[in-house]
Protein backbone atom coordinates (compact mmCIF):
# COMPACT_ATOMS: atom_id res chain seq x y z
CA UNK A 1 0.00 0.00 0.00
CA UNK A 2 1.20 3.44 -0.76
CA UNK A 3 0.09 7.00 -0.03
CA UNK A 4 -0.67 9.39 -2.36
CA UNK A 5 0.87 12.88 -2.07
CA UNK A 6 -1.86 15.27 -0.28
CA UNK A 7 -5.16 16.66 -1.88
CA UNK A 8 -6.34 19.70 -0.84
CA UNK A 9 -9.57 17.53 0.31
CA UNK A 10 -7.44 14.92 2.07
CA UNK A 11 -4.79 16.32 4.19
CA UNK A 12 -1.61 14.06 4.83
CA UNK A 13 -1.75 12.82 8.41
CA UNK A 14 1.75 11.29 9.33
CA UNK A 15 1.03 10.25 12.36
CA UNK A 16 -2.35 8.29 11.32
CA UNK A 17 -0.08 6.48 8.87
CA UNK A 18 2.79 6.06 11.12
CA UNK A 19 0.17 4.12 13.39
CA UNK A 20 -0.61 2.00 10.68
CA UNK A 21 2.74 1.41 9.14
CA UNK A 22 4.22 0.89 13.13
CA UNK A 23 0.38 -1.27 13.84
CA UNK A 24 1.53 -3.75 11.68
CA UNK A 25 5.41 -4.41 12.73
CA UNK A 26 5.97 -8.29 13.92
CA UNK A 27 6.01 -8.42 17.28
CA UNK A 28 9.32 -9.23 19.41
CA UNK A 29 11.15 -7.98 16.84
CA UNK A 30 14.95 -6.96 18.14
CA UNK A 31 15.39 -3.36 18.39
CA UNK A 32 18.16 -2.84 15.26
CA UNK A 33 15.60 -5.16 13.26
CA UNK A 34 12.45 -3.22 14.40
CA UNK A 35 14.32 0.30 13.63
CA UNK A 36 15.17 -0.94 9.94
CA UNK A 37 11.55 -2.59 9.40
CA UNK A 38 9.93 0.57 10.31
CA UNK A 39 12.26 2.96 7.77
CA UNK A 40 12.41 0.34 4.70
CA UNK A 41 8.57 0.47 5.42
CA UNK A 42 8.18 4.23 5.77
CA UNK A 43 10.17 4.48 2.36
CA UNK A 44 8.11 2.13 0.32
CA UNK A 45 4.76 3.41 1.76
CA UNK A 46 5.29 7.18 1.85
CA UNK A 47 5.21 8.39 -2.04
CA UNK A 48 7.56 11.51 -2.20
CA UNK A 49 6.13 14.95 -3.04
CA UNK A 50 5.97 16.04 -6.08
CA UNK A 51 7.89 19.45 -7.49
CA UNK A 52 5.34 22.66 -7.04
CA UNK A 53 6.07 23.73 -10.56
CA UNK A 54 4.20 24.37 -14.14
CA UNK A 55 4.78 21.97 -16.70
CA UNK A 56 8.15 22.74 -18.59
CA UNK A 57 7.73 25.01 -21.90
CA UNK A 58 7.33 23.03 -24.88
CA UNK A 59 9.32 24.73 -27.94
CA UNK A 60 8.61 21.88 -30.71
CA UNK A 61 5.73 23.31 -31.68
CA UNK A 62 7.86 26.79 -32.71
CA UNK A 63 10.68 24.78 -34.41
CA UNK A 64 7.57 23.14 -36.28
CA UNK A 65 6.05 26.27 -37.09
CA UNK A 66 10.00 27.22 -39.13
CA UNK A 67 10.33 24.23 -40.62
CA UNK A 68 6.78 25.08 -42.49
CA UNK A 69 8.11 28.88 -42.83
CA UNK A 70 11.58 27.17 -44.68
CA UNK A 71 9.79 24.95 -47.13
CA UNK A 72 6.89 26.99 -48.13
CA UNK A 73 8.68 29.97 -49.66
CA UNK A 74 11.24 27.14 -51.21
CA UNK A 75 8.50 25.89 -52.93
CA UNK A 76 7.00 29.09 -53.99
CA UNK A 77 10.90 30.16 -55.67
CA UNK A 78 10.97 26.73 -57.24
CA UNK A 79 7.31 27.24 -59.22
CA UNK A 80 8.01 30.85 -60.48
CA UNK A 81 11.93 30.80 -61.07
CA UNK A 82 14.16 28.89 -63.33
CA UNK A 83 16.81 26.65 -61.42
CA UNK A 84 20.30 28.13 -62.02
CA UNK A 85 18.71 31.50 -63.17
CA UNK A 86 20.07 35.00 -61.36
CA UNK A 87 16.42 35.41 -59.93
CA UNK A 88 16.71 31.88 -58.81
CA UNK A 89 19.97 32.09 -56.85
CA UNK A 90 19.66 35.76 -55.20
CA UNK A 91 16.20 34.82 -53.64
CA UNK A 92 17.25 31.39 -52.20
CA UNK A 93 20.43 33.30 -50.53
CA UNK A 94 17.77 36.12 -48.80
CA UNK A 95 15.11 33.25 -48.07
CA UNK A 96 18.58 31.16 -46.50
CA UNK A 97 19.70 34.85 -44.42
CA UNK A 98 16.50 35.23 -42.92
CA UNK A 99 15.77 31.73 -42.03
CA UNK A 100 18.82 31.31 -40.39
CA UNK A 101 18.61 35.00 -38.63
CA UNK A 102 15.01 33.31 -37.60
CA UNK A 103 17.01 29.99 -36.31
CA UNK A 104 19.34 32.30 -34.29
CA UNK A 105 16.63 34.25 -33.07
CA UNK A 106 14.09 31.15 -32.20
CA UNK A 107 17.26 29.46 -30.03
CA UNK A 108 17.88 32.13 -27.92
CA UNK A 109 14.33 32.74 -27.20
CA UNK A 110 14.43 28.81 -26.16
CA UNK A 111 17.44 29.20 -23.98
CA UNK A 112 16.24 32.74 -22.54
CA UNK A 113 12.87 30.50 -21.26
CA UNK A 114 14.57 27.18 -20.23
CA UNK A 115 17.64 28.46 -18.37
CA UNK A 116 15.34 30.01 -14.89
CA UNK A 117 12.79 27.03 -15.62
CA UNK A 118 15.41 24.92 -15.02
CA UNK A 119 16.52 27.12 -12.10
CA UNK A 120 13.11 27.13 -10.86
CA UNK A 121 12.82 23.46 -11.22
CA UNK A 122 15.82 22.73 -9.27
CA UNK A 123 14.44 24.61 -6.35
CA UNK A 124 11.28 23.01 -7.15
CA UNK A 125 12.47 19.41 -6.55
CA UNK A 126 15.08 20.55 -3.58
CA UNK A 127 12.19 21.78 -1.46
CA UNK A 128 9.78 18.62 -2.51
CA UNK A 129 12.80 16.32 -1.18
CA UNK A 130 12.44 17.88 2.17
CA UNK A 131 9.08 18.38 2.65
CA UNK A 132 9.63 14.30 1.76
CA UNK A 133 12.00 13.86 4.45
CA UNK A 134 10.27 16.07 6.75
CA UNK A 135 7.16 13.86 6.02
CA UNK A 136 8.89 10.56 6.22
CA UNK A 137 11.20 11.51 9.42
CA UNK A 138 7.33 12.13 11.15
CA UNK A 139 5.79 8.84 10.01
CA UNK A 140 9.30 7.08 10.97
CA UNK A 141 8.73 8.32 14.54
CA UNK A 142 5.02 7.62 14.75
CA UNK A 143 5.49 4.49 13.41
CA UNK A 144 8.01 3.59 15.65
CA UNK A 145 5.55 4.81 19.11
CA UNK A 146 3.26 2.30 17.71
CA UNK A 147 5.89 -0.50 17.01
CA UNK A 148 7.16 0.00 20.17
CA UNK A 149 3.63 -0.23 22.35
CA UNK A 150 3.41 -3.00 24.78
CA UNK A 151 0.05 -3.63 24.65
CA UNK A 152 -0.17 -3.68 20.89
CA UNK A 153 -1.29 -7.12 19.46
CA UNK A 154 -0.13 -9.13 17.19
CA UNK A 155 -0.70 -7.95 12.96
CA UNK A 156 -3.29 -9.40 10.85
CA UNK A 157 -1.16 -8.50 7.78
CA UNK A 158 2.75 -8.08 8.75
CA UNK A 159 5.22 -6.21 7.16
CA UNK A 160 8.36 -8.29 6.59
CA UNK A 161 11.07 -7.93 8.79
CA UNK A 162 13.78 -5.97 7.36
CA UNK A 163 17.33 -8.12 8.00
CA UNK A 164 20.94 -8.11 6.42
CA UNK A 165 23.02 -10.82 5.80
CA UNK A 166 26.24 -10.34 8.24
CA UNK A 167 29.11 -8.21 7.07
CA UNK A 168 32.60 -9.94 6.45
CA UNK A 169 34.58 -9.92 9.70
CA UNK A 170 37.98 -9.20 8.09
CA UNK A 171 39.99 -10.31 11.77
CA UNK A 172 37.60 -13.37 12.66
CA UNK A 173 35.64 -13.64 15.48
CA UNK A 174 36.00 -14.60 19.08
CA UNK A 175 33.79 -16.95 21.18
CA UNK A 176 31.21 -14.01 21.89
CA UNK A 177 31.75 -12.67 18.32
CA UNK A 178 31.27 -16.29 17.18
CA UNK A 179 27.63 -16.48 19.20
CA UNK A 180 26.50 -13.24 17.75
CA UNK A 181 27.44 -13.86 14.59
CA UNK A 182 25.12 -17.42 14.57
CA UNK A 183 22.27 -14.75 16.02
CA UNK A 184 22.65 -12.91 12.71
CA UNK A 185 22.75 -15.29 10.52
CA UNK A 186 19.56 -16.71 12.25
CA UNK A 187 17.89 -13.81 11.88
CA UNK A 188 18.64 -13.86 8.28
CA UNK A 189 17.46 -17.02 7.25
CA UNK A 190 13.94 -15.98 9.47
CA UNK A 191 14.15 -16.39 13.33
CA UNK A 192 14.10 -12.87 13.37
CA UNK A 193 13.66 -12.99 17.39
CA UNK A 194 16.98 -14.80 17.56
CA UNK A 195 19.01 -13.33 20.77
CA UNK A 196 22.61 -14.08 22.22
CA UNK A 197 22.16 -16.03 25.67
CA UNK A 198 23.95 -14.87 28.74
CA UNK A 199 27.47 -16.04 27.75
CA UNK A 200 29.37 -18.55 29.58
CA UNK A 201 32.59 -19.90 28.52
CA UNK A 202 31.09 -23.91 28.64
CA UNK A 203 28.70 -25.25 25.97
CA UNK A 204 25.22 -25.69 26.34
CA UNK A 205 23.00 -23.24 24.41
CA UNK A 206 24.28 -20.01 23.12
CA UNK A 207 21.48 -18.32 20.96
CA UNK A 208 18.06 -18.57 21.34
CA UNK A 209 14.76 -17.79 19.39
CA UNK A 210 10.64 -18.68 19.69
CA UNK A 211 11.34 -21.64 17.60
CA UNK A 212 15.15 -22.10 17.81
CA UNK A 213 17.58 -22.75 19.89
CA UNK A 214 21.30 -23.13 18.82
CA UNK A 215 24.86 -24.11 19.92
CA UNK A 216 28.12 -22.34 18.34
CA UNK A 217 31.37 -23.42 18.55
CA UNK A 218 34.21 -21.22 17.40
CA UNK A 219 37.40 -23.84 16.32
CA UNK A 220 40.14 -23.67 14.15
CA UNK A 221 39.31 -24.86 10.82
CA UNK A 222 41.45 -28.74 11.29
CA UNK A 223 39.00 -29.38 14.87
CA UNK A 224 35.79 -31.06 13.87
CA UNK A 225 32.75 -31.24 16.19
CA UNK A 226 32.18 -34.49 18.08
CA UNK A 227 29.21 -36.69 17.29
CA UNK A 228 29.00 -36.16 21.32
CA UNK A 229 28.18 -32.65 21.00
CA UNK A 230 25.72 -32.90 18.58
CA UNK A 231 23.77 -35.38 20.43
CA UNK A 232 23.76 -33.34 23.97
CA UNK A 233 21.95 -30.89 21.41
CA UNK A 234 19.74 -33.07 20.41
CA UNK A 235 18.82 -34.05 24.47
CA UNK A 236 18.52 -30.55 24.98
CA UNK A 237 16.11 -29.55 22.34
CA UNK A 238 13.75 -32.87 22.67
CA UNK A 239 13.35 -31.44 26.34
CA UNK A 240 13.49 -27.38 25.45
CA UNK A 241 10.27 -28.39 22.64
CA UNK A 242 12.23 -26.07 20.33
CA UNK A 243 14.10 -26.97 16.96
CA UNK A 244 17.79 -27.34 17.17
CA UNK A 245 20.79 -25.55 15.51
CA UNK A 246 24.36 -26.07 15.38
CA UNK A 247 26.86 -23.63 13.97
CA UNK A 248 30.87 -24.31 13.73
CA UNK A 249 33.97 -22.77 12.28
CA UNK A 250 35.37 -25.83 12.10
CA UNK A 251 34.08 -29.26 10.60
CA UNK A 252 31.80 -32.31 12.15
CA UNK A 253 32.65 -35.63 12.40
CA UNK A 254 31.05 -38.16 9.95
CA UNK A 255 29.06 -39.45 13.09
CA UNK A 256 28.03 -36.19 14.02
CA UNK A 257 26.43 -35.49 10.36
CA UNK A 258 24.97 -39.28 10.55
CA UNK A 259 23.34 -37.99 13.67
CA UNK A 260 21.98 -34.52 12.83
CA UNK A 261 20.89 -36.07 9.81
CA UNK A 262 18.47 -38.54 11.88
CA UNK A 263 17.79 -36.61 14.44
CA UNK A 264 16.42 -33.11 12.12
CA UNK A 265 19.46 -31.00 13.22
CA UNK A 266 20.78 -28.38 11.11
CA UNK A 267 24.48 -27.88 10.84
CA UNK A 268 26.48 -25.02 9.38
CA UNK A 269 30.16 -23.95 9.13
CA UNK A 270 30.30 -20.28 9.11
CA UNK A 271 33.05 -18.91 7.58
CA UNK A 272 33.59 -14.78 9.41
CA UNK A 273 36.32 -13.33 7.47
CA UNK A 274 34.11 -13.87 4.09
CA UNK A 275 30.80 -13.60 5.56
CA UNK A 276 29.63 -16.61 4.29
CA UNK A 277 27.71 -19.70 5.98
CA UNK A 278 27.59 -22.78 4.44
CA UNK A 279 25.40 -25.91 5.17
CA UNK A 280 27.75 -29.29 6.53
CA UNK A 281 24.45 -31.10 5.62
CA UNK A 282 21.02 -31.74 3.83
CA UNK A 283 19.33 -30.07 6.25
CA UNK A 284 21.82 -27.37 6.88
CA UNK A 285 22.12 -26.55 2.78
CA UNK A 286 18.15 -26.49 2.39
CA UNK A 287 17.78 -24.09 4.72
CA UNK A 288 20.66 -21.67 3.53
CA UNK A 289 18.57 -21.69 0.69
CA UNK A 290 15.49 -21.49 1.34
CA UNK A 291 15.29 -19.99 5.23
CA UNK A 292 14.02 -21.43 7.98
CA UNK A 293 10.21 -21.48 7.45
CA UNK A 294 10.57 -24.49 4.84
CA UNK A 295 10.94 -26.45 8.43
CA UNK A 296 7.28 -25.36 10.10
Amino acid sequence: MTFSPPRPDSPFDPWAVGRDIGGRVPLGLPERILVDTVREAVRQEVAPVPPAIEPRPRFWPWWLVYAFWWMIPAAIVDVLADPGSALYDSTFEVISFVMIVAAVGLGILHASRRRPYNVRLRHAVAEAERDTESRRQQVFESALVEARRSERLPPFNPIHPQVYSPQPRPRGVGPQEAEELAAEWMRFLGAVDAEVTRYSGDGGVDVISSAYIAQVKNLAPMYSVPVAQVRELAGVAAHDGRRALFFTSGSYSAGGVEFADRAGIALFIYRAEEGDLIGANALGSAVRAQGLDLRD
